[in-house]
Order: C-alpha cells, then structure tokens, then sequence
C-alpha cells in the first residue's frame, strides 16, 4: 500500500457529526423521514404495512410473511391517459414473482390509490399468503387510511 494511501484512508470523510447534519439540515419536510409502521390481522393473518415517502419515491411494504417478496416499481405516467380521461399507470416487477397475475393487480390498484395523493413513483415490496378479495379489500382500505404520503 502507498503512504499516500495511508494517510487518505485514516482521515476522516467528515467533520460533521450527525447531530450537526441534523441541525443544518434545510428540508424539514423531508428529513428525517416519516415512516409508518402499522400491524394488524388481516383475515385472521398478521399483516404488516410499511409507508416510508423519500424525497423522489413513496416505499410501501405489504407482508404476511416477514419478508419484502416482490418489489414493484409503478408510476404515472406523464401527459398520457387513458380513453375515459383517467391517467395511465406503468407497473414493472423489479424483483421476485414476474408471473404472479395477483400481485400484478396489487401493484396497479395501489399505485393508482396513492396516485390520487402524489405524483411520486411508487417502490412496492408485496408479500402476501392470503390473496383473496376480502383481504385485497381490507389493504386497500387500510392504505386509503394511514397515508402519510
């Protein structure tokens, strides 16, 4: 290793301790972030719900399983609708069940929900033991009830 090396690995990458960021920290709305954590049975299966809203994405976890599954990208997109005037949405699987059609419209109905309140692409991790209409129901109305976006 290089002397040079050394000295460029022993010094410190900031002088700011994180009380000092806090505190010169000029975005107050967004910082710290404002994540909510909500867990309740869902027909009869613990189900835990995770809204966090960065500055450029709203992340929303969905498990009955303690685990992120499938991660979701959605977002609206810009300037196009659809024939009745509604806005068209664009959902992508990034990681986890691609054939999954269930999960798929998961993903399209809660991006379109949280695209009644934000522009904000959307990061969706899904995770699900119970599919069913009544649970789809219930998270449905338990998103429309805890936004923190």
């Amino acid at each position: 290793m290089l002397d040079d090396e050394e000295d460029y690995l022993r010094e410190p990458v900031s002088s700011l301790s994180l009380e000092d960021t806090l505190a010169n920290s000029n975005d107050s709305k967004t910082f710290p972030l404002r994540t909510q954590h909500v867990a309740l049975k869902v027909n009869d299966v613990h189900t835990e719900f995770i809204i966090t809203p960065f500055s450029d994405h709203l992340f929303i976890a969905i498990t009955q399983t303690e685990k992120l599954g499938t991660l979701f990208q959605a977002y609206k997109t810009s300037g196009e609708m659809t024939a009745s005037g509604e806005p068209n949405y664009s959902v992508t699987t990034l990681l986890g069940k691609r054939d999954d059609d269930i999960l798929n419209i998961y993903a399209r109905q809660i991006i379109e929900l949280v695209g009644e309140k934000t522009s904000k692409p959307l990061i969706l991790a899904l995770a699900l033991q119970d599919s069913s209409k009544p649970t789809f129901r219930a998270i449905m109305e338990i998103l429309s009830s805890n936004s923190v976006y």
